[in-house]
């Protein structure tokens, strides 16, 4: 009973005059999310949904699970779109209302960029909204912090195999790991990553582990293609890392206190994923992923005053802007795709055009 008071108590404060806007938007973007029928996966996941899809189980099992069990209770796919996505929208609203200092212009800037991605990309979205509570058992060092953090990010991989490659982030949690350090990993995997990409083809051509080879090959595989969009993507991060140190150079004007901090070092693990776009475009996730965290990162600028809280407000908006404009503007990659679809169908657009 007690838990359950203190539950309701906190509810409470959440729900209240100076959080109702952020709660207003959480609850916008659930009904966009949730209302949508029409984006480039929808139409296969409903029918994977209906069949109970045997992959699932290899690829995803925690997610066929959830398939499983909605459609033995014979609820709609609609349904199951709108209870998982409630579930990982909260998640989300928690970590922004922890660690943002203006938790409303950080839910304004996610909703300009990536959202409409995550409505596409349901299992990610769901398993990274996992991850970011994992993020917070990381709040102190000791062996049961990693092996909660450790179980969380498995759970989610049981969702997204993706994931799994968030353990990176156990990296920002070694106290003696600072932010060189962790720049001289990141040049550690772009080398380990050429050195495959040259490998495989001969591994290949000379027939040595044959099998294990052929998958490599499909992940190994140079692609010129990716290389404007890497450099574009490299220079953003760039600019996202400097903006953090200055920002935090700015409040503390502490040199260790930079060094050490863990949410600058876990956005500067995002360069270890940097290299992986030059051989497959599926890879970006992992940066898109995490501009919630730099984006909370920098609302922190609304700590300071005049000039220095406009130009961190700038960095924030001028990031998000390149990458809205890149993706799903007019010109972007995904505007007659993702763009169109889901703001012309959800149930704010029908109720306007009265379908």
């Amino acid at each position: 009973m007690y838990r359950l008071s203190e539950l309701v108590k906190k509810s409470k404060n959440f729900v209240n005059k100076k959080n109702i806007i952020f709660v207003l938007l959480a609850l916008l973007t659930w009904i966009v999310y949730s209302t949508n029928t029409n984006n480039p996966d929808y139409s296969l996941l409903e029918q994977r949904y209906y069949s109970v899809y045997p992959q699932y189980f290899v690829t995803k099992p925690l997610y066929g699970v959830l398939v499983w069990l909605f459609n033995s209770i014979h609820l709609p796919y609609s349904i199951f779109v709108c209870i998982t996505s409630l579930f990982a929208i909260t998640l989300f609203a928690r970590y922004v209302y922890i660690h943002s200092y203006k938790k409303e212009f950080v839910w304004i800037l996610y909703l300009i960029y990536p959202f409409l991605l995550d409505v596409v990309q349901t299992t990610n979205f769901l398993s990274f909204a996992i991850v970011l509570q994992s993020l917070d058992y990381l709040s102190s060092f000791n062996k049961k912090s990693v092996a909660k953090f450790t179980f969380g990010i498995i759970f989610a991989s049981l969702i997204h195999p993706s994931s799994i490659l968030y353990l990176l982030f156990l990296l920002a949690y070694i106290p003696k790991m600072t932010v060189s350090k962790i720049l001289k990993i990141d040049a550690l995997v772009v080398i380990i990553l050429i050195c495959g990409i040259a490998l495989v083809p001969l591994l290949k051509q000379l027939g040595v582990f044959s099998g294990i080879i052929t998958q490599l090959s499909y992940y190994l595989l140079f692609k010129p293609s990716y290389i404007k969009g890497t450099i574009l993507y490299l220079a953003l991060v760039l600019f996202l890392l400097g903006s953090c140190l200055f920002l935090r150079f700015k409040l503390t004007n502490n040199w260790k206190e930079i060094r050490d901090d863990f949410q600058i070092k876990i956005l500067f693990i995002m360069l270890c994923f940097i290299p992986l776009l030059l051989v497959g475009s599926e890879f970006v996730r992992y940066i898109r992923n995490m501009w919630i965290i730099a984006y909370c990162y920098l609302s922190g600028g609304f700590k300071l005053n005049g000039n220095d809280k406009m130009i961190f407000i700038s960095v924030s908006i001028i990031i998000c802007a390149i990458l809205f404009y890149k993706e799903l503007f007019i010109f972007g990659n995904y505007f007659e795709s993702v763009t169109i679809p889901i703001l012309s169908d959800n149930l704010f657009s029908n109720l306007i055009s009265f379908k």
